[in-house]
């Protein structure tokens, strides 16, 4: 839990703001385009980070970004920035879990309505609720949900007492699909 406060902290005042200047999506709409509709593939998104420009993202924080430690390929980019108060960043992750390929996504941002994120989370999935741990200032909710049959492991972090203009980070694991 300390990692993602101390990551969300130095996220804000990271000077990556966006390559090209590009209105970006709600945090939740960007997690459901890129990481939840399609499932998280890397190959994609890294695509789209190119042909749009957006700004890479510093190694260090694209790791603690990572959901998953030990990832054989790890790129994050910054999409949207609008001063220190609100951006989103993209993450997005390949690895080996006990043979397995596997892929993550996430997305972390601030400014956002977490409650209303989490509420959107809820009526696009059926996810179903694993584990919760908290923090003085941050829950951490584990969820899986198996969309057209692949099992997907989805976190959120969110604050304890959302104030409508929070920090959260949304991640995505599954098992890697490649595209033809």
């Amino acid at each position: 839990m300390t990692r993602i406060t101390v990551m969300l902290m130095a996220a804000l005042f990271c000077d990556c703001g966006a390559g090209h200047a590009e209105e970006p999506l709600s945090a939740f709409d960007l997690f459901k385009s890129r990481c939840l509709t399609k499932g998280s593939t890397f190959d994609r998104t890294a695509s789209i980070a190119r042909v749009r420009g957006w700004r890479p993202l510093p190694f260090d924080l694209v790791i603690s970004l990572a959901p998953m430690e030990n990832a054989d390929l790890a790129e994050g980019w910054m999409i949207g920035h609008r001063g220190n108060s609100q951006w989103q960043a993209i993450v997005v992750t390949r690895a080996t879990v006990s043979g397995t390929a596997v892929e993550s996504c996430t997305v972390a941002a601030s400014g956002v309505d977490s409650a209303v994120f989490e509420r959107d989370f809820f009526n696009l999935t059926d996810a179903e609720p694993v584990r919760e741990e908290r923090s003085p200032s941050h829950v951490h909710k584990l969820f899986t949900v198996n969309p057209a049959g692949r099992r997907e492991t989805i976190t959120l972090t969110l604050p304890v007492e959302p104030a409508g203009r929070d920090p959260l980070v949304a991640s995505v694991v599954a098992e890697a699909q490649w595209e033809n």
